[in-house]
């Protein structure tokens, strides 16, 4: 069973993003199997990299339509991103300088996150997308 299951309750009713948000629940699920097969530490890191790049690819694209499209909340939904790279980037040092980061930590974190982000601030943006076209 994943830890994280998509669901439609979690669609923002954006294809593009909704899609990036898939990838993202699966390489949080990629990562827990990973830590759970107790897999060397630089596998574990280079999957925290990995999530990073593809969160923040995601972000961007989030931002720049945003940015584009005048959205009222754009400075605090990009705060939010801003944060959320700077505590996994956290864990990241952690397990770089040798300290053991705790998988329920980590994976609670991701998990946590992930689902309030979706469900409170980016579903704010879905009707205001729809809007300007972007399905």
């Amino acid at each position: 069973m994943a830890y994280l299951e998509w669901n439609d309750t979690f669609s923002v009713h954006v294809r593009e993003f909704d899609e990036h948000h898939k990838r993202i629940v699966d390489m949080i699920n990629e990562l827990r199997e990973v830590m759970e097969q107790g897999t060397d530490h630089a596998g574990v890191a280079d999957m925290v990299h990995n999530l990073i790049d593809y969160a923040s690819i995601h972000f961007r694209a989030e931002e720049r339509y945003m940015a584009q499209f005048g959205f009222a909340g754009y400075e605090a939904h990009e705060a939010e991103h801003d944060r959320f790279i700077e505590q996994v980037l956290g864990f990241q040092k952690r397990m770089s300088i040798g300290e053991t980061v705790v998988p329920d930590e980590l994976l609670r974190f991701l998990k946590d996150w992930l689902v309030k982000h979706i469900l409170g601030t980016d579903k704010q943006y879905s009707q205001f997308f729809n809007g300007k076209g972007l399905q």
